[in-house]
């Protein structure tokens, strides 16, 4: 049995109670007696140590100039800390002192909400003399107690952190004075019109909720808790909430002196979780999208129905002579802090009529209105210690804001379409106009013909030949592309801590491709384009040419997924061992394959041979993976060749 170490919990107040609870827990675990382990253990004398850092004042240091601290500044702080408080003797060794500062790494810069598990920390120390019997059930507890105390501790002490979006996930460090600049700048632009505070006292009756289906018990909504999240361009943030955090269980009641009970106090229950009651706001919005989908239209609810929408577009309009096209992307700007309440009310009211009709059985409206009524006026944030209250827009992550985003923002496309036409989803190869407008939560694509003009969708539009739409490059015959990256820029403190199992499992899992990477591939894609010279190449031979393209596109994106894997995780030599390695070519070929399609060995080799390049700065680390993935190609090119080889059905 192993310990979860977490970045993002509360830190301990008293370091040494924590070590020696965690001891104890560590006993409980693996069945062991704790007095045995305090006999041939120096608890108590390590325990004092721990003492030391309740008193430790903060320190001050120099930042970058967009005030983040680097991970190797943040690394040698606690480094520094530790050592000054523990001996090599502390650890059992000078190697399981190494082993556990390797790891100490991976705490400091690894994914926002990502765990540590001692058993893969402990497996790897070596067992001191005189301690065979209790060292594993002491060193669970003391890496646990260093990773979620002493430097748990020494952290909040300094910094403050939040997740970075970047393709090496990881968290950026701020001095408390840089965040505390940061925290300001940004409240005060949202404090004028989209968020207000709300005093900590304040009583909200709205806050105690009963539902009959909840067996009638009363429960209090607690404010939702948000966070910073700082955007991939590293100079922006987006306030987004976080998961269902709550107390669980019911507190105690209190009692009369005769002994009966006075009051109970209601148990906590979140705002998502209040959304998700039966017959509430998700299971109404879940079934408009299944039972009344036109209420969405001209939105597209997913990114497979974009890409769809854009090969059948483009499919429609060949049939008319129009195979060049004008293309523009455009977002808008702080989306969800922009959506105007009250008209959110009207256009839901609106909505909820048209269900009263059309739907069987009715919902009860009259709840819905009353609940989103309450979301939008007494839903409370948490940030940073102070309540808020939105008086626009929607808190981002909640389990309603994009579907209430959605049909706003359908509401306002259907204004829209009176003067320039946007796509249906569920539109057919038949359409009359040349020019359309996709749309996909806040990012509109805008396609016009090479001879028309943008300026009836938006007037400063820059138009392009390439842009990036959904992740995937739109080119101006609308064929879909995977864009071409360069190289992921690798720390060694970020990343996700795998351990060799687990990343293996990652990786299995993801299939190694995006859901529109296939798109790069659709058959659809292929329409044939009238020559306007005898030079100029034929259109299948311009498909084969883009297909090819891709594939070695999407050979490079799939070696930077495995190798970010590889690269972050700490079994690192474990997972490059044969048998894994084995394991791992047969997850490679297959996520390539199923994007690119059954009977394609030509792709598949070109995507292996863009994969093999890729890595072969790493070539001394990844030698066995790539000669077990040119065995397993050869496999794969011969099972086919045989599968669908003439001589079989002559």
């Amino acid at each position: 049995m192993s310990l979860i170490c977490r970045r993002e919990r509360s830190s301990p107040l008293d370091l040494k109670r924590m070590f020696v609870s965690s001891l104890k827990k560590s006993c409980d675990a693996h069945c062991t007696y704790f007095p045995l382990l305090l006999a041939t253990c120096e608890v108590e004398k390590i325990a004092e140590r721990f003492c030391v850092f309740d008193q430790r004042q903060p320190k001050s240091y120099h930042c970058d100039s967009d005030g983040s601290v680097p991970h190797r500044n943040v690394y040698h702080l606690v480094v520094s800390e530790l050592n000054a408080a523990f001996s090599v003797t502390d650890y059992g060794c000078a190697k399981n002192r190494a082993i556990f500062l390797r790891y100490l790494k991976h705490f400091i810069g690894m994914q926002f909400g990502s765990k540590l598990n001692t058993g893969s920390i402990c497996r790897e120390f070596q067992v001191p003399e005189g301690m065979d019997s209790t060292w594993l059930v002491f060193s669970h507890g003391f890496v646990y107690s260093l990773l979620c105390g002493v430097v748990l501790s020494i952290l909040k002490k300094n910094f403050r952190w939040c997740e970075l979006k970047s393709r090496v996930p990881t968290v950026s460090y701020f001095t408390l004075a840089s965040w505390k600049n940061i925290l300001l700048n940004y409240l005060s632009t949202l404090k004028l019109a989209t968020l207000s505070p709300v005093a900590q006292d304040a009583s909200f009756p709205s806050a105690v909720f009963s539902h009959p289906d909840l067996a009638n018990e009363t429960y209090r909504v607690v404010p939702s808790i948000v966070r910073l999240v700082r955007k991939s361009d590293q100079r922006t943030f987006r306030l987004v909430v976080n998961r269902s955090i709550r107390k669980s269980g019911r507190s105690h009641q209190h009692c009369s002196p005769e002994g009966l009970p006075v009051s109970i106090a209601p148990k906590n229950l979140s705002v998502n979780e209040r959304l998700r009651c039966p017959n509430g706001l998700v299971a109404f919005l879940s079934r408009l999208k299944h039972e009344l989908p036109s209420i969405y239209a001209p939105s597209i609810l997913s990114v497979n129905g974009a890409f769809s929408s854009l090969v059948r577009f483009r499919k429609a309009v060949a049939t008319q002579g129009h195979f060049r096209f004008r293309l523009a992307k455009m977002d808008i700007l702080d989306c969800f802090h922009s959506i105007e309440h009250a008209k959110l009310m009207e256009v839901f009211k609106e909505i909820c009529d048209y269900a009263r009709r059309y739907l069987f059985p009715a919902p009860d409206t009259e709840h819905l209105v009353h609940e989103l009524e309450w979301f939008l006026r007494d839903a409370l944030i948490l940030f940073e210690g102070q309540l808020y209250r939105f008086q626009k827009g929607l808190a981002q992550g909640s389990c309603i804001c994009t579907e209430l985003a959605n049909l706003y923002l359908a509401h306002a496309d259907r204004q829209l379409a009176q003067g320039f036409p946007l796509w249906q989803s569920g539109v057919k190869s038949t359409w009359t106009s040349c020019s359309t407008v996709l749309r996909y939560l806040d990012d509109y694509l805008c396609i016009t013909p090479a001879n028309g003009n943008l300026s009836e969708f938006a007037k400063r539009v820059e138009a392009s030949t390439r842009i990036v739409w959904l992740g995937m490059e739109i080119q101006d015959d609308l064929t879909i592309m995977i864009p071409e990256e360069p190289p992921p820029r690798f720390c060694r403190f970020t990343g996700r801590p795998l351990s060799a199992e687990d990343c293996l499992l990652h990786l299995s899992r993801a299939r190694l491709r995006s859901v529109a990477w296939r798109y790069a591939f659709n058959p659809s894609c292929g329409i044939p384009q009238p020559s306007l010279n005898n030079g100029e190449l034929s259109s299948q031979t311009r498909w084969n040419s883009l297909c090819g393209q891709n594939a070695h596109r999407l050979g490079q994106r799939v070696a930077d997924l495995v190798w970010v894997c590889l690269k972050t995780s700490p079994g690192r030599m474990k997972l490059l061992t044969l048998p894994t390695v084995r394991q791992l070519a047969i997850c490679i070929i297959r996520g390539i394959r199923s994007t690119l399609g059954h009977k394609r060995l030509e792709w598949l080799r070109l995507a292996v041979k863009a994969f093999a390049k890729r890595l072969r700065p790493y070539r001394g680390e990844v030698a066995t993976l790539l000669s077990q993935l040119r065995k397993y190609l050869h496999k794969c090119i011969k099972m086919e060749t045989i599968r669908f080889s003439p001589r079989l059905y002559s």
